[in-house]
């Protein structure tokens, strides 16, 4: 996969020992057992070495894995012959280094592909954290990523193509689309190619598309009286597309209600 390894030579490299910088505090959840992960197969297939404590605590996959009366258990081994090495290289960043930066010197919009396999393996392995490194990467585009249209469909088909149902993900994508559409000065042209690329969709990105189009002229219609006044408009919050239980406090002072927002006039970081 050369596009794959190009984005990859863009990082810090992960070596087969998997030999990252760290800093002290995650460092303090490695522990000290370890165990081999052996993906993809044949002359594509590689061995990586992982700490036992980090994946396990991360990973309900690897953590019913490794615990029980299992050969997995016994032998320290895991084999995983239907996935890609270059992505499990990348989730592994994610879960030591807790980022899916892929480098700078290039347009982000060339990650979406990557970053939806490194999601639909996430899913795969159980792993929440590295599903809400994805959405926040994907959200913190919100703004232009349907903009990015080739790149945006096919993160797409990645996405709805290998999870289960419903999940976070596939919601953002789906919002950023019905809230925010590609805008440029040629309106019309980019209308249409926008429209063009729906066509090749999955069916069930199209459905989920004309559900939330529906809801969102529910509420225009519905939410434009004096109480609403001008803020009727829907709002895409971070918050609605993360899974709570793996997300650590982010504010500086305020108060947090049971469900873990923030006083929004002492600040809203779930929101931004």
């Amino acid at each position: 996969m050369a596009f794959t390894q190009k984005l990859i030579g863009l990082v810090p490299p992960v070596t087969k020992d998997i030999v990252l910088a760290m800093t002290h505090k995650r460092k303090s959840k490695l522990g000290v057992a370890t165990f081999q992960v052996v993906v993809g197969q044949q002359e594509q297939q590689r061995r990586f070495v992982v700490h036992e404590q980090l994946l396990c605590e991360s990973s309900k996959f690897f953590d019913k894995a490794m615990t029980g009366d299992w050969k997995e258990a016994e032998e320290k081994k895991i084999t995983l012959p239907d996935d890609d090495p270059d992505v499990f290289e990348i989730y592994l960043q994610a879960r030591y280094a807790g980022h899916v930066t892929l480098g700078s010197s290039i347009d982000a919009s060339t990650h979406f592909p990557l970053w939806g396999r490194v999601y639909a393996l996430a899913d795969k392995l159980m792993d929440a954290g590295v599903k809400n490194l994805i959405v926040n990467a994907v959200f913190d585009i919100k703004l232009k990523f349907w903009t990015y249209k080739k790149e945006a469909m096919e993160m797409t088909h990645i996405v709805y193509n290998n999870t289960a149902g419903p999940c976070p993900l596939r919601r953002l994508l789906v919002d950023l689309a019905v809230f925010y559409p590609p805008d440029t000065d040629d309106a019309d042209t980019d209308a249409d190619a926008f429209i063009a690329s729906l066509k090749k969709a999955p069916r069930e990105f199209l459905e989920d598309l004309a559900l939330t189009s529906i809801t969102r002229m529910k509420y225009a219609c519905t939410q434009v009286d004096g109480r609403y006044g001008s803020r009727w408009e829907y709002s895409v919050c971070r918050v609605v597309y993360i899974y709570l239980e793996d997300m650590e406090p982010q504010w500086e002072g305020g108060h947090q209600d049971e469900g873990g927002h923030q006083d929004e006039d002492k600040g809203d970081w779930w929101h931004n």
